[in-house]
């Protein structure tokens, strides 16, 4: 995650010869992160010259603690020097879908089309797992005959109230379900949720109707991932995608004598 900055304040330069300015300026000192830094020359705040991200340091020492000297000159020969880290602790980014509206259609009598398809979910911190999260999936505008289901081939079935894919347990089904009418299901997240297992999971659950006379409306449909907050400080956080399914009608086609 993009890193949030602890600073060792820059001390308060003071001077006994009144009427000095001082001028603060960073010095180019071998082994030192003198490169990642500007500073005011006459304020001494201290910045980075592009946010650090904890997860990629590019600190000498590569363990996120950056260090850097710091002069301050009073314009006469006069000058004080201090050695300065700064500590980069972690924050919590948001997971991301690879798009965030997305447009798919279905055939009636079809199969379960995915709501997602190759839409990818990918998160910057890259946690082990996202247990304590959730993947919430609702059709907010169904009519009579839409349900959530399983894509065909996916792996994802629910039994005595989980959700496994391919056998593997990744969280408690906390409302709605798939498929006999459901259109909506949340999924509460466990530690067997990992990244891949994520992706797959988001991508299993599809869209179908049983109608034999669906109507022509577009359906709007939320996916919603929450990340459970497992890496860094800041809380949980969520991505979402917007899908708009189009249903096609099949017309019965009879023969004429």
């Amino acid at each position: 995650a993009l890193g949030h900055v602890v600073l060792q304040p820059v001390q308060t330069a003071t001077d006994v010869d009144e009427g000095d300015t001082q001028t603060y300026s960073i010095l180019s000192d071998a082994g030192t992160d003198f490169s990642k830094f500007t500073i005011g020359s006459s304020s001494g705040v201290l910045s980075f010259t592009s946010p650090p991200d904890f997860e990629n340091p590019t600190d000498t020492d590569h363990n996120n603690s950056y260090v850097v000297d710091v002069q301050v000159s009073d314009g006469h020969g006069g000058t004080a020097t201090q050695d300065i880290t700064v500590d980069v602790t972690n924050v919590n980014e948001a997971p991301a879908f690879s798009q965030t509206f997305a447009t798919d259609s279905y055939t009636e009598n079809g199969a379960a089309v995915s709501l997602l398809g190759s839409i990818t979910l990918s998160d910057p911190d890259n946690p082990a797992n996202f247990n304590g999260g959730s993947l919430k999936v609702t059709i907010t505008n169904a009519v009579s005959g839409d349900e959530l289901d399983a894509v065909t081939g996916s792996g994802l079935t629910i039994s005595s109230g989980e959700a496994f894919l391919n056998g593997t347990d990744v969280g408690a089904v906390t409302s709605g379900g798939l498929g006999s009418g459901s259109t909506a299901i949340a999924i509460a997240l466990n530690t067997d949720d990992t990244p891949a297992e994520a992706q797959a999971l988001s991508q299993a659950i599809g869209f179908d109707s049983t109608s034999d006379d669906p109507t022509g409306a577009t359906r709007n449909i939320s996916v919603v991932f929450n990340d459970g907050g497992n890496t860094g400080s800041g809380g949980a956080l969520t991505g979402s995608v917007a899908v708009t399914m189009d249903e096609w009608r099949q017309e019965a086609k009879g023969a004429v004598l």
